[in-house]
This record gives C-alpha cells, sequence and structure tokens, in this order.
C-alpha cells in the first residue's frame, strides 16, 4: 500500500513513519513532502499513493486551504492529524479529508482503526462507477451529440448511465433528448450547504433510455453559481449513483475543471480533421498535460471523419503525436434527422453508420484491456507525409513531437 506523508514538521513525520511501519505498512522517506508541495506530489507521482495522511500544520488557515486544493486534485482518501479541536476537525472534514486522528491520543491503535477504516471504504469506492469525459477540439465536431448518444448506449448495455452537462455555454445535452428538467447543476451548486445524494438524485431527469441527465443551467448568467466543490460533490454522488457517468465538457472550462480531468477513467478528444481541428487538438492535449492528467487516459476520436478533402487520419498522428483512438463517420442525414427530433440514433437508428461507429466505441470504453496505440487510420498507412511535416511546421512543432500516450 503506496502512503503519502505531508508534513511540515519532520519529527511528526518520522514519528507517523515510525507507526505506519509498525502496523506492517512501507512508507519510504521520499514519500514524504512538505505541505505546499502535496499537491502537485499527490496528483503526479506515479503510482498514485493508496492513502495521504496529512499532518496539519500550526497555521491551520493555510492547511485548510492546501486540503480543499488536494481534494479537488486528486480522490485519493485522506487521514488528517492534528490537535483535539471540535471546529478544527469540523473544517477538516468540510475540506475533504475522509478520518481525523487526535494525534494526542492512544496514536498507535487509533492508527490501526483509521487505516482499517480507510481501507474498507477504499474498497467500497473502487467499485464506484467509471467517469467518461468528452471534450471538443473546436465546434462542429459534434461532442454534445456523442456525448449523449455515448450515454445511450452505456445504458443499453449497463442498465442506466449518468449524463452530465458541463457546456456552461450551449446546455444542448437535454434539447438533445426532449428533455425539459426543473432543476440545473447550478440549482445544487448553489445550494451546496444542503446538497446530499437525495437531493443529487432529485435533481436528475431520467430519459426513456435509461440516461439519467444532470442540465447545465439555461440563464448564462447561472454558471457564476457553480463551483470546483460543487462539482466535485456532484462527481462523487454520480459516480456512486451509476456504473458509468459521461461528461460533456466545453474545452472552455478546461483550466477551471482539471479536477474533473483527473477523476476521469477516460478522457475521449474529439477533432475534425481539417487544420483547425488539429490545430486546436493540439492546445487542448497541452492543456491537459499542464494539468496532470495521466496521458493514457487521454483517447483521440476523429469526428466527421470522411468529409472530401480533409487531412488524413496518419497526418493527423504524426502531427499530434499520438495514435487516433475512434473514428466517428460523416452521417449529416441521420445525425440531423434524429437531433432535430429529439432523438437518440443509438434508438432510433442503431445500424446507421454513425451509430455503429459509436456503439464500436462504447464497447471499447468496457473493455477492461484496451490496445494503446488504438486503431490505425481507415485507409492509410501510417507513413509521414509532407502535409503533417507542413502543419508540424506551421503549429511550431519539431519533429520531436512528445507522444502524449
Amino acid at each position: 500500500m503506496a502512503i503519502l506523508i505531508v508534513s511540515d514538521c519532520q519529527t511528526k513525520a518520522t514519528r507517523l513513519r515510525h507507526h505506519l511501519t509498525q502496523s506492517g505498512y512501507d512508507c519510504s522517506l521520499a514519500n514524504v513532502v512538505a505541505i505546499d508541495a502535496a499537491r502537485q506530489v499527490a496528483s503526479s507521482v506515479r503510482p498514485q499513493p493508496e492513502l495521504i495522511v496529512f499532518v496539519l500544520s500550526q497555521d491551520h488557515d493555510r492547511a485548510l486551504t492546501v486540503l480543499r486544493q488536494l481534494r479537488e486534485a486528486v480522490e485519493t482518501p485522506i487521514l488528517a492529524v492534528g490537535p483535539r479541536d471540535p471546529n478544527l476537525i469540523l473544517c477538516m472534514l468540510h475540506a475533504g479529508v475522509n478520518d481525523y486522528l487526535d494525534e494526542a491520543s492512544d496514536f498507535q491503535n487509533d492508527l490501526s482503526s483509521a487505516l482499517s477504516r480507510l481501507l474498507e471504504s477504499a474498497s467500497k469506492r473502487s467499485t464506484s462507477g467509471r467517469l467518461i469525459t468528452i471534450v471538443g477540439a473546436n465546434g462542429g465536431c459534434g461532442r454534445t451529440f456523442f456525448a449523449t448518444n455515448l450515454a445511450v448506449e452505456l445504458a443499453k448495455t449497463h442498465g442506466r448511465c449518468g449524463l452530465f452537462d458541463l457546456d456552461l455555454a450551449g446546455a444542448d445535452v437535454a434539447t438533445c433528448l426532449n428533455l425539459k428538467p426543473r432543476h440545473s447543476i447550478a440549482d445544487l451548486c448553489h445550494n451546496l450547504d444542503k446538497l446530499d445524494q437525495k437531493m443529487f438524485e432529485q435533481s436528475l431527469v431520467e430519459h426513456q433510455s435509461g440516461v439519467f441527465v444532470l442540465a447545465a443551467p439555461e440563464e448564462w448568467e447561472e454558471a457564476r453559481f457553480i463551483s470546483v466543490e460543487g462539482l466535485q460533490k456532484v462527481i462523487r454522488f454520480g459516480k456512486a449513483l451509476f456504473p458509468h457517468v459521461v461528461v460533456d465538457l466545453n474545452s472552455l472550462w478546461l483550466g477551471g475543471n482539471a479536477p474533473i480531468l483527473l477523476q476521469s477513467s477516460t478522457v475521449l478528444l474529439l477533432m475534425r480533421l481539417d487544420f483547425p481541428g488539429i490545430r486546436n487538438a493540439h492546445r487542448v492535449l497541452t492543456a491537459i498535460d499542464r494539468a496532470g492528467v495521466d496521458p493514457n487516459k487521454v483517447q483521440l476520436v476523429a469526428a466527421r471523419y470522411g468529409r472530401p478533402k480533409e487531412i488524413s487520419g496518419s497526418q493527423a498522428e504524426s502531427v499530434l503525436g499520438m495514435k487516433i483512438r475512434h473514428y466517428l463517420p460523416e452521417d449529416a442525414h441521420t445525425v440531423n434527422s434524429c437531433v432535430n427530433c429529439g432523438v437518440s440514433v443509438m434508438q432510433e437508428a442503431p445500424s446507421s453508420a454513425i451509430g455503429k461507429a459509436i456503439e464500436a466505441v462504447a464497447a471499447s470504453l468496457c473493455d477492461q484491456n484496451p490496445g494503446r496505440n488504438g486503431a490505425a487510420a481507415p485507409g492509410t498507412n501510417g507513413r509521414k507525409t509532407p502535409v503533417a511535416e507542413r502543419l508540424k511546421s506551421i503549429l511550431g512543432l519539431n519533429s520531436a513531437v512528445t507522444n502524449p500516450t
């Protein structure tokens, strides 16, 4: 079991390491970090720690701030260690710690008990739902259409699926399924103090396919109520309720929603095979990398594939330095017919070209051992071409493009 100790006091960290060793856990000196480095280390270290033990500093306000940031970045259970102060303990729990240990107590026994509770809780969490986040490189790649129909296909296979609309500018998920939600994610975040599992479930609107939609607010002004803390809570409730949660995420929100990306089991990046699509895909991949997201979670999706004069898949792969995992064909007749009627392709036209492609994506996401490098570009041999080299030159990339996967 990998344990990360966060402490500014070397004496306390050494004592804690000693107790962990006596309890049968291996915690090396390299796994002890200062409080200010906690978020960066916890989100980037590989393998990810299975437990974080956070030793409070004398500056409690600073410790609370770091704890909130840490909770935003990782889902790892956090055990806080500090003085016996009821108000402080309550603040720590609100900040996201999973358990609290009185440093003046029978430390060895209490530590063993706390570790047992957290391990049992972690075991239950390991069966929680998978978070699949859909991001578009730019407009016109069909992100919301894809997210909606992917959720319908996953619900068909697994009985139910959560679908969260975080495209605050568009808010089109409910429209695509001809739903009229009474509540939105903004309402939940605006009432964060009262938000619990029951309130969350009452805010969902059910589609006949088994998809449960959490809608984006209709009015743009309501987006100001949405907070990172609220999103964290909503995602946690969703993963506890559904085997899969699909998130339609506007790429403009990437900077403020790193926690969603970090928690995602898979990030699907849709792009058109044209110059703007590839250029913006590179920008999104850079933002995702800066957020500390595991690159193995990111999959490229060529959207609206098969249009005349488009750039080939192999050329795009050469520029971006990673394989395209999925291809969604251009099928305007089917897509427009379903979108304009507010029905799902996966229910109305599952045998269409786009329906079969989405079914294949859903099947691959449920595969526990998918091929890492993904599919080869249809009709290409993977060779570098003059077009790819020209795109690299225009984008300011050299031939040694870092492979995100």
